[in-house]
């Protein structure tokens, strides 16, 4: 899931900017947009049966009518958020605000921040640039990608598995360290996807960090024609994958 975020002062028209931008990226896939609220909370309205069920304490709270479901959730992790809109095949999201993390930015108007990729673009030079944005991954969501194919999924078993990466050896920045560990991973996954017997194969390293979350991941999915081949595929690449890791100043932990 591409992650675009666009940050700017109040009034300085991002929310148009956001707006001419999302029916260009609709033409590639399904979009969602996160929105900081800042101090401005949002009000549930009162005497309202959701809202009755998220004060007694319920983790989510929905209301579903013949057009559309509303969800309240408690908490406000935007890490956790793009965890669920990533689990729901959201292939681009656009969030606003959030100035302090650390994400390659789209800045409308003056404001003065750091990792900013484009200042007061127009929407072509966004899709242009599409690549300058990082990706968020989750196993469930490469999972639903990965049996979007029924020809290649058919009779296949799939195999997942997610392991921590440790021992981060910031050179000249994180984000160039996630950038030799994701194409590390986009090397091994080709091997991976030609082996005899695999019908398919994701590896994919999530930037957890990036985006506000407590550590980075390598999400593995396989299908393949037999448990045995897809776990003898698994193995075989996250040993490749820990080896160059390993050069880069990185480690595994958790997978076999």
């Amino acid at each position: 899931m591409k992650v675009i975020h666009i940050a700017g002062a109040s009034g300085s028209g991002k929310t148009t900017f956001i707006g001419e931008l999302v029916p260009e990226l609709g033409r590639m896939g399904h979009i969602a947009t996160v929105k900081h609220l800042g101090h401005h909370r949002y009000i549930l309205e009162k005497g309202k049966d959701t809202t009755f069920f998220y004060e007694k304490g319920v983790s989510l709270s929905v209301g579903v009518d013949d057009e559309k479901a509303v969800i309240i959730r408690r908490g406000g992790s935007l890490h956790d958020v793009l965890g669920i809109l990533s689990d729901h095949g959201v292939d681009f999201v656009i969030i606003e605000g959030f100035k302090t993390l650390p994400l390659p930015k789209i800045v409308i108007g003056p404001l003065e921040t750091k990792h900013c990729v484009l200042r007061d673009p127009d929407i072509g030079q966004v899709i242009e640039s599409l690549g300058s944005f990082p990706d968020f991954y989750t196993i469930g969501g490469l999972a639903r990608e990965i049996t979007l194919n029924p020809e290649k999924s058919q009779n296949c078993v799939l195999v997942a598995v997610s392991a921590r990466i440790c021992g981060i050896k910031v050179q000249n920045s994180r984000h160039l360290s996630h950038i030799s560990a994701g194409e590390a991973c986009a090397d091994i996954e080709i091997w991976m996807a030609a082996t005899p017997g695999i019908c398919g194969a994701r590896l994919r390293l999530h930037p957890g960090t990036l985006f506000g979350g407590s550590t980075d991941l390598i999400h593995t999915v396989i299908t393949a024609t037999t448990i045995e081949k897809a776990s003898i595929s698994m193995k075989t690449g996250l040993d490749r994958l820990r080896s160059v890791l390993q050069s880069l100043g990185f480690d595994l932990e958790g997978c076999f």
